[in-house]
């Protein structure tokens, strides 16, 4: 196949696109700042010429774009979108039903949801991690290391300008109740009809007639899931470094003289030699990601790092639990765990290698793509 991949910044496009060509397709890259604006229609003419002067069998890009379901549509053209973001509002958009999609969940709940929904262009397909075995000197070292967003200054809820004093009290409690829970996406539930009428009193979230998305999951994935993550992962920061030497490497900072703040890292190489070099990585997974196993556990365990991560109900379908990677299902046990495996070295580096040797057997991006094109070429 000829295939046109289209990036934006997006992690992992050269692994995907070299796995496209180990399968024996042809794959130019083009790449765009944003492609966020869908009825951008100077946007729209420039994909659209590409693609047919071009002429592309296949576009792909990393998450699902509405713009570029419109233009391969009206160019007769297959569109492939490997989603590893969430929340991604698009997925809601009416454009996920144009049947040139084959638009690929790494969150199983999040593909049968839409799936129940009659939307038949939507599969279920977990991420991928590109084994990296190299050998080099320990140039990062730490005993405790955190890679990601704090959501301090992006969660919308902190920027809501008013709410009053009883719902705001109500939504905190929501989101605590969620905190105590691992594995379950409770509180789209807990925001009852009555309670988003009193939100939209207040906070403007509507996304207009384009998109057919429940209040519920708009509100509870904008704004209280990054919020709940933001105070999971200060609070988990904040315990472990009473104990341990903690790392934090993100563009946000924690105050704690007991935290080193080590600024952002670049996707790759070394961003896994840092995960090759750190006694143990925490990961913590944003609630709205339902079942599925999101980006960073795939890149520690790629890297053949130690993870420590909380519980998700896809890591059994994948990995042995205690075996290839380490699950916590509270803070008290995240800390008993951490001080557990800072102190047994050689069963920390066998689960790291296990989790490793998992990757390298069953979720490549070779082997992941080969089974995406099998769906996509029926």
């Amino acid at each position: 196949m000829k295939i046109l991949f289209i990036s934006w910044s997006s992690y992992g496009v050269v692994n995907w696109i070299n796995a496209m060509k180990c399968n024996g397709h042809n794959v130019t890259e083009m790449i765009f700042a944003s492609l966020s604006e869908d009825e951008d229609k100077n946007l729209q003419e420039q994909i659209t010429k590409v693609i047919l002067d071009g002429r592309y069998d296949v576009v792909c890009s990393f998450n699902f774009f509405p713009i570029l379901s419109i233009v391969t549509k009206k160019a007769n053209c297959k569109y492939i979108a490997w989603v590893y973001d969430s929340p991604l509002l698009h997925l809601y958009s009416v454009e996920i039903a144009n049947t040139n999609n084959y638009i690929f969940l790494f969150d199983k709940k999040q593909y049968e949801e839409l799936y129940h929904k009659g939307i038949r262009t939507v599969y279920h397909l977990p991420l991928a991690g590109v084994v990296d075995k190299t050998e080099e000197p320990e140039s990062y070292c730490s005993d405790i290391t955190f890679v990601g967003n704090l959501y301090k200054n992006n969660n919308f809820y902190d920027n809501i300008v008013f709410l009053p004093e009883k719902l705001r009290g109500y939504l905190d409690g929501v989101m605590e109740a969620q905190r105590k829970i691992y594995g379950y996406y409770l509180m789209p539930e807990l925001l009852t009809d009555n309670i988003i009428e009193d939100i939209k009193k207040y906070v403007k979230f509507d996304l207009g007639d384009q998109f057919f998305v429940d209040d519920r999951i708009i509100f509870s994935s904008l704004f209280l899931a990054k919020k709940v993550a933001n105070l999971e992962r200060e609070s988990i920061l904040n315990n472990l470094a009473k104990y341990f030497k903690v790392k934090l490497y993100s563009y946000e900072k924690i105050e704690n003289q007991n935290i080193e703040n080590c600024g952002t890292i670049d996707y790759g190489h070394e961003m896994y030699k840092l995960f090759r070099h750190s006694k143990i990585n925490i990961n913590s997974t944003l609630r709205c990601i339902q079942t599925g196993i999101n980006l960073r556990t795939m890149d520690i365990l790629s890297a053949g790092g130690f993870c420590l991560t909380n519980y998700q109900e896809e890591l059994s379908d994948h990995f042995q639990i205690g075996e290839d990677l380490v699950v916590y299902e509270s803070e008290l046990d995240l800390l008993e765990k951490a001080a557990y495996f800072l102190k047994n070295e050689d069963h920390r580096r066998e689960i790291a290698k296990n989790g490793q040797k998992r990757i390298e057997e069953c979720l490549t991006f070779d082997k992941q793509v080969k089974q995406m094109m099998q769906i996509v070429m029926q």
